[in-house]
């Protein structure tokens, strides 16, 4: 694309980050993630929504947690699996009160938790 003088847009972003989360290839979807926030493009739900889980998937808990805090910084609203995704991280890292306040934040923003939700917190 960039050789033939096209420009990549979110959906081009989000469309590789997911194809290279979904190869297990997490450190390369991150670094186009930071590739991305360098050329100013701002990341979208659909954008955290890959990453989340990926970080989840390879276990980097503090990675998720953070992605999940760029997320609010961005001013996206987290679904519920951006949510669950850190929620698993927490619960993880044996954050068990950060845990249970992310839920109450949760319902704060009217996303209901759901089966995946207790899972973790039973877990």
């Amino acid at each position: 694309m960039i050789n033939r003088s096209v420009v990549p847009d979110i959906v081009s972003y989000n469309s590789l980050i997911y194809g290279l989360c979904n190869m297990g290839l997490w450190k390369r979807a991150l670094a186009l993630f930071e590739i991305m926030n360098e050329k100013g493009i701002i990341p979208d739900v659909v954008t955290f929504t890959s990453l989340t889980p990926a970080a989840c998937k390879s276990g980097k808990w503090e990675e998720a947690v953070r992605l999940f805090r760029n997320l609010i910084d961005c001013g996206t609203l987290p679904n519920i699996v951006i949510f669950n995704s850190a929620l698993d991280a927490l619960c993880k890292d044996g954050k068990t009160a950060e845990a249970l306040n992310l839920v109450e934040e949760m319902l704060l923003r009217g996303v209901k938790p759901d089966l995946v939700t207790y899972n973790s917190l039973i877990n």
